[in-house]
C-alpha cells in the first residue's frame, strides 16, 4: 500500500526564518512529535508553554548560546 503522504512529510524542510510563527512547545518543528508530547513534565513546568521560538529563551551573543 502506498501511503502518498509519508514521504513528503520525510522530504519536507521547516523554515523557521525568524521563529515568530512556529511555536516552540506545541509545532511539530523537531521530528515527528511536538516537544510538548515529547517532554512532558518539562512541558507543564514551563512558564511559556504557548511561547513562539523567537521568543523563548534567552540569547546571549552572536550565536544565542552564552558566547
Amino acid at each position: 500500500m502506498c501511503h502518498e503522504g509519508s514521504w513528503y512529510e520525510s522530504l519536507r524542510e521547516w523554515r523557521l526564518g525568524d521563529g515568530g510563527k512556529t511555536k516552540l512547545w506545541e509545532d511539530k518543528w523537531l521530528g515527528d512529535e511536538s516537544l510538548a508530547t515529547l517532554f512532558p513534565r518539562i512541558y507543564l513546568n514551563s512558564h511559556q508553554q504557548h511561547a513562539c521560538i523567537k521568543d523563548a529563551g534567552v540569547r546571549r551573543g552572536t550565536n544565542g548560546f552564552g558566547n
